[in-house]
Protein backbone atom coordinates (compact mmCIF):
# COMPACT_ATOMS: atom_id res chain seq x y z
CA UNK A 1 0.00 0.00 0.00
CA UNK A 2 1.44 3.37 -0.71
CA UNK A 3 1.92 6.12 1.22
CA UNK A 4 -1.05 8.29 0.18
CA UNK A 5 -3.66 5.43 0.06
CA UNK A 6 -2.39 4.99 4.23
CA UNK A 7 -3.36 8.59 4.61
CA UNK A 8 -6.78 8.54 3.43
CA UNK A 9 -7.95 5.68 5.32
CA UNK A 10 -6.81 6.59 8.36
CA UNK A 11 -8.64 10.18 7.46
CA UNK A 12 -11.69 8.15 6.89
CA UNK A 13 -11.36 6.07 9.70
CA UNK A 14 -13.34 7.94 12.53
CA UNK A 15 -15.97 8.63 10.36
CA UNK A 16 -16.55 4.71 9.49
CA UNK A 17 -15.87 4.49 13.87
CA UNK A 18 -19.29 7.18 14.08
CA UNK A 19 -21.41 5.96 11.41
CA UNK A 20 -21.17 2.24 12.76
CA UNK A 21 -21.75 2.73 16.57
CA UNK A 22 -24.64 4.94 15.43
CA UNK A 23 -27.66 3.39 16.62
CA UNK A 24 -29.41 1.60 13.48
CA UNK A 25 -33.49 2.93 12.96
CA UNK A 26 -35.67 -0.20 13.70
CA UNK A 27 -37.99 -0.83 10.69
CA UNK A 28 -41.38 -2.05 11.68
CA UNK A 29 -41.43 -4.99 10.04
CA UNK A 30 -43.60 -7.18 11.61
CA UNK A 31 -46.10 -4.72 11.28
CA UNK A 32 -45.80 -4.21 7.04
CA UNK A 33 -45.67 -7.91 7.30
CA UNK A 34 -49.30 -7.96 8.91
CA UNK A 35 -50.00 -5.63 6.71
CA UNK A 36 -48.96 -6.76 3.36
CA UNK A 37 -50.44 -10.16 4.39
CA UNK A 38 -54.04 -8.61 4.99
CA UNK A 39 -53.69 -6.80 1.73
CA UNK A 40 -52.62 -10.22 0.23
CA UNK A 41 -55.68 -11.89 2.11
CA UNK A 42 -57.81 -9.33 0.96
CA UNK A 43 -56.82 -9.63 -2.70
CA UNK A 44 -57.09 -13.56 -2.62
CA UNK A 45 -60.59 -13.08 -1.22
CA UNK A 46 -61.97 -10.90 -3.99
CA UNK A 47 -60.25 -12.63 -6.94
CA UNK A 48 -61.97 -15.56 -5.46
CA UNK A 49 -65.25 -14.16 -5.23
CA UNK A 50 -64.63 -12.75 -8.39
CA UNK A 51 -63.79 -15.96 -9.98
CA UNK A 52 -67.35 -17.79 -8.31
CA UNK A 53 -69.35 -19.38 -11.47
CA UNK A 54 -72.64 -17.51 -12.31
CA UNK A 55 -75.17 -20.12 -10.85
CA UNK A 56 -77.72 -21.40 -13.38
CA UNK A 57 -81.50 -21.51 -12.86
CA UNK A 58 -84.29 -23.69 -13.57
CA UNK A 59 -87.49 -22.64 -14.65
CA UNK A 60 -89.07 -26.07 -14.86
CA UNK A 61 -89.78 -28.38 -11.96
CA UNK A 62 -87.19 -31.21 -11.25
CA UNK A 63 -86.30 -34.06 -9.30
CA UNK A 64 -82.85 -33.24 -9.98
CA UNK A 65 -80.98 -30.45 -9.53
CA UNK A 66 -79.22 -28.49 -12.79
CA UNK A 67 -75.63 -29.06 -13.32
CA UNK A 68 -73.42 -25.86 -12.50
CA UNK A 69 -70.17 -27.54 -14.47
CA UNK A 70 -69.35 -29.67 -17.05
CA UNK A 71 -67.38 -33.15 -16.95
CA UNK A 72 -63.83 -31.22 -16.49
CA UNK A 73 -65.51 -29.56 -13.76
CA UNK A 74 -65.46 -26.17 -15.42
CA UNK A 75 -68.61 -23.95 -15.52
CA UNK A 76 -70.68 -23.60 -18.39
CA UNK A 77 -69.97 -20.14 -20.36
CA UNK A 78 -72.32 -17.28 -21.08
CA UNK A 79 -73.81 -19.12 -24.62
CA UNK A 80 -74.65 -22.46 -22.62
CA UNK A 81 -75.96 -21.03 -20.11
CA UNK A 82 -78.11 -18.71 -22.15
CA UNK A 83 -79.28 -21.69 -24.64
CA UNK A 84 -80.23 -23.74 -21.60
CA UNK A 85 -82.82 -21.23 -20.43
CA UNK A 86 -83.85 -20.66 -23.64
CA UNK A 87 -85.31 -23.83 -24.00
CA UNK A 88 -86.68 -24.00 -20.85
CA UNK A 89 -88.86 -20.91 -22.15
CA UNK A 90 -89.14 -23.16 -25.68
CA UNK A 91 -90.33 -25.89 -23.67
CA UNK A 92 -92.95 -23.97 -21.91
CA UNK A 93 -94.87 -23.63 -25.41
CA UNK A 94 -98.23 -24.74 -25.21
CA UNK A 95 -97.89 -26.83 -28.57
CA UNK A 96 -94.19 -28.12 -29.16
CA UNK A 97 -93.26 -30.36 -32.08
CA UNK A 98 -89.92 -32.26 -32.45
CA UNK A 99 -88.42 -33.01 -36.34
CA UNK A 100 -85.64 -34.55 -37.50
CA UNK A 101 -83.67 -31.87 -39.59
CA UNK A 102 -82.03 -32.99 -42.69
CA UNK A 103 -79.58 -30.17 -43.70
CA UNK A 104 -82.35 -27.06 -43.85
CA UNK A 105 -80.69 -24.11 -45.16
CA UNK A 106 -80.94 -20.77 -43.46
CA UNK A 107 -83.36 -19.89 -45.92
CA UNK A 108 -85.69 -22.52 -45.88
CA UNK A 109 -86.03 -22.33 -42.29
CA UNK A 110 -86.80 -18.16 -42.35
CA UNK A 111 -89.23 -19.71 -44.96
CA UNK A 112 -90.57 -21.91 -42.82
CA UNK A 113 -90.76 -19.55 -39.93
CA UNK A 114 -93.05 -16.91 -42.68
CA UNK A 115 -95.46 -19.46 -43.45
CA UNK A 116 -95.75 -20.72 -39.68
CA UNK A 117 -96.36 -16.98 -38.59
CA UNK A 118 -98.67 -16.39 -41.47
CA UNK A 119 -101.08 -19.87 -41.42
CA UNK A 120 -100.81 -20.79 -37.81
CA UNK A 121 -99.90 -18.18 -35.01
CA UNK A 122 -97.61 -14.02 -34.94
CA UNK A 123 -95.68 -16.07 -32.67
CA UNK A 124 -95.01 -19.27 -34.02
CA UNK A 125 -91.44 -19.95 -34.40
CA UNK A 126 -88.95 -22.44 -35.93
CA UNK A 127 -85.49 -22.99 -34.29
CA UNK A 128 -82.43 -25.77 -34.79
CA UNK A 129 -81.43 -27.21 -31.30
CA UNK A 130 -78.39 -28.81 -29.93
CA UNK A 131 -79.44 -32.42 -29.12
CA UNK A 132 -76.59 -32.58 -26.16
CA UNK A 133 -77.83 -29.63 -24.83
CA UNK A 134 -81.36 -30.56 -24.83
CA UNK A 135 -80.78 -33.29 -23.19
CA UNK A 136 -79.32 -31.70 -20.23
CA UNK A 137 -82.38 -29.17 -20.08
CA UNK A 138 -84.64 -32.74 -20.42
CA UNK A 139 -82.90 -34.55 -17.57
CA UNK A 140 -85.18 -34.29 -14.07
CA UNK A 141 -88.01 -32.71 -15.67
CA UNK A 142 -91.76 -34.27 -16.52
CA UNK A 143 -90.67 -34.54 -20.34
CA UNK A 144 -87.64 -36.71 -19.67
CA UNK A 145 -89.60 -39.46 -22.13
CA UNK A 146 -88.39 -36.75 -25.25
CA UNK A 147 -84.75 -37.32 -24.54
CA UNK A 148 -84.25 -40.00 -26.91
CA UNK A 149 -85.88 -37.94 -30.23
CA UNK A 150 -82.65 -35.66 -29.66
CA UNK A 151 -80.34 -37.27 -31.37
CA UNK A 152 -78.47 -35.79 -34.70
CA UNK A 153 -79.67 -32.35 -35.84
CA UNK A 154 -83.18 -31.92 -34.50
CA UNK A 155 -85.51 -28.69 -35.56
CA UNK A 156 -88.41 -27.47 -33.42
CA UNK A 157 -91.76 -25.93 -33.80
CA UNK A 158 -93.08 -23.99 -31.12
CA UNK A 159 -95.15 -20.94 -29.89
CA UNK A 160 -93.03 -18.55 -28.20
CA UNK A 161 -94.19 -18.56 -24.89
CA UNK A 162 -91.53 -16.22 -23.24
CA UNK A 163 -93.40 -13.24 -25.40
CA UNK A 164 -96.91 -14.86 -25.31
CA UNK A 165 -96.56 -14.21 -21.52
CA UNK A 166 -95.25 -10.78 -21.88
CA UNK A 167 -98.20 -8.18 -20.41
CA UNK A 168 -96.55 -5.56 -22.90
CA UNK A 169 -96.39 -8.10 -25.96
CA UNK A 170 -99.55 -6.08 -26.89
CA UNK A 171 -97.46 -3.12 -27.71
CA UNK A 172 -95.57 -5.41 -30.20
CA UNK A 173 -98.39 -7.31 -31.33
CA UNK A 174 -101.52 -5.18 -31.33
CA UNK A 175 -103.93 -8.48 -31.96
CA UNK A 176 -102.19 -11.87 -30.64
CA UNK A 177 -105.35 -14.62 -31.22
CA UNK A 178 -105.56 -16.47 -27.97
CA UNK A 179 -103.78 -20.47 -28.20
CA UNK A 180 -106.19 -23.21 -29.28
CA UNK A 181 -103.48 -25.63 -28.69
CA UNK A 182 -105.58 -28.28 -31.20
CA UNK A 183 -106.05 -26.19 -33.28
CA UNK A 184 -102.52 -24.57 -33.72
CA UNK A 185 -100.89 -28.26 -33.53
CA UNK A 186 -103.32 -29.15 -36.57
CA UNK A 187 -102.05 -26.12 -38.36
CA UNK A 188 -98.29 -26.69 -37.30
CA UNK A 189 -98.38 -30.11 -38.81
CA UNK A 190 -99.90 -29.13 -42.03
CA UNK A 191 -97.90 -26.35 -42.18
CA UNK A 192 -94.41 -27.83 -42.30
CA UNK A 193 -95.51 -31.54 -43.95
CA UNK A 194 -94.49 -29.46 -46.90
CA UNK A 195 -91.30 -29.52 -46.25
CA UNK A 196 -89.77 -32.76 -47.47
CA UNK A 197 -86.35 -31.96 -45.45
CA UNK A 198 -88.48 -32.28 -42.02
CA UNK A 199 -89.44 -35.70 -40.63
CA UNK A 200 -91.78 -35.71 -37.44
CA UNK A 201 -90.32 -37.70 -34.50
CA UNK A 202 -92.88 -36.47 -31.74
CA UNK A 203 -94.06 -33.70 -29.30
CA UNK A 204 -96.31 -32.47 -26.65
CA UNK A 205 -99.58 -31.07 -26.30
CA UNK A 206 -99.31 -29.14 -23.13
CA UNK A 207 -98.41 -31.59 -20.87
CA UNK A 208 -99.46 -34.85 -22.73
CA UNK A 209 -96.73 -36.11 -24.30
CA UNK A 210 -96.97 -37.03 -28.26
CA UNK A 211 -95.68 -40.01 -30.57
CA UNK A 212 -95.83 -39.20 -34.34
CA UNK A 213 -98.88 -41.68 -34.70
CA UNK A 214 -100.86 -39.57 -32.01
CA UNK A 215 -99.87 -36.06 -33.49
CA UNK A 216 -101.45 -37.57 -36.98
CA UNK A 217 -104.22 -38.49 -35.05
CA UNK A 218 -104.85 -35.33 -33.82
CA UNK A 219 -104.52 -33.32 -37.00
CA UNK A 220 -106.98 -35.13 -38.85
CA UNK A 221 -109.96 -34.70 -35.64
CA UNK A 222 -112.50 -32.56 -37.29
CA UNK A 223 -112.77 -28.68 -36.35
CA UNK A 224 -113.94 -27.67 -32.98
CA UNK A 225 -117.16 -26.48 -33.95
CA UNK A 226 -118.22 -30.02 -35.67
CA UNK A 227 -117.18 -31.72 -32.50
CA UNK A 228 -119.30 -29.43 -30.38
CA UNK A 229 -122.44 -29.79 -32.79
CA UNK A 230 -121.66 -33.69 -32.40
CA UNK A 231 -121.44 -33.40 -29.19
CA UNK A 232 -124.91 -31.57 -29.01
CA UNK A 233 -126.26 -33.83 -31.04
CA UNK A 234 -125.12 -36.88 -28.89
CA UNK A 235 -126.43 -35.41 -25.74
CA UNK A 236 -129.79 -33.99 -27.08
CA UNK A 237 -130.92 -36.74 -29.58
CA UNK A 238 -131.45 -39.23 -26.84
CA UNK A 239 -133.34 -36.57 -24.58
CA UNK A 240 -135.64 -35.74 -27.89
CA UNK A 241 -136.61 -39.12 -28.57
CA UNK A 242 -137.47 -39.81 -25.08
CA UNK A 243 -139.49 -36.27 -25.09
CA UNK A 244 -141.39 -37.47 -28.53
CA UNK A 245 -142.03 -41.07 -26.71
CA UNK A 246 -143.60 -39.84 -23.84
CA UNK A 247 -145.49 -37.14 -26.04
CA UNK A 248 -147.32 -39.97 -27.80
CA UNK A 249 -148.60 -41.89 -24.97
CA UNK A 250 -151.32 -40.11 -24.38
CA UNK A 251 -152.20 -39.31 -28.25
CA UNK A 252 -152.23 -43.22 -28.89
CA UNK A 253 -154.60 -43.38 -25.55
CA UNK A 254 -156.78 -40.66 -26.51
CA UNK A 255 -156.89 -42.20 -30.12
CA UNK A 256 -157.59 -45.64 -28.29
CA UNK A 257 -160.47 -44.30 -25.94
CA UNK A 258 -161.76 -42.66 -29.07
CA UNK A 259 -162.34 -45.55 -31.18
CA UNK A 260 -163.59 -47.76 -28.22
CA UNK A 261 -166.48 -44.88 -27.70
CA UNK A 262 -167.19 -45.53 -31.74
CA UNK A 263 -167.56 -49.05 -31.40
CA UNK A 264 -169.31 -48.95 -28.46
CA UNK A 265 -171.42 -46.40 -29.43
CA UNK A 266 -173.96 -48.39 -32.37
CA UNK A 267 -174.42 -51.33 -29.89
CA UNK A 268 -176.09 -48.81 -27.51
CA UNK A 269 -178.33 -47.85 -30.27
CA UNK A 270 -179.59 -51.10 -30.82
CA UNK A 271 -179.77 -51.95 -27.21
CA UNK A 272 -182.65 -49.11 -26.78
CA UNK A 273 -184.49 -49.81 -30.41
Amino acid sequence: MSRGSRIVSLSLAPGLRRLCSAPQPQWPVRAMAVRGFAHSSAAAAAATKKAEPPVVNSLLPRSVPVKQVNSLDKPFNDRKRFLFQMYEHQLQSPVYLIYQNHNLTVGEVKQIRQQLKEKCHPLAQVGIVRSSLMKAVLRGTEFENLNPLFTGPVAIVYVDYQRLQDPYADLVHSEIPEVQPVELLKSMVETTARQSKLLLLGGKLDQQLLNPQLVSHISQLPPLASLHAQLVAGVFGPIQAVHQTIKQIPQSLVFTLDQHRKNLTPKDDEASE
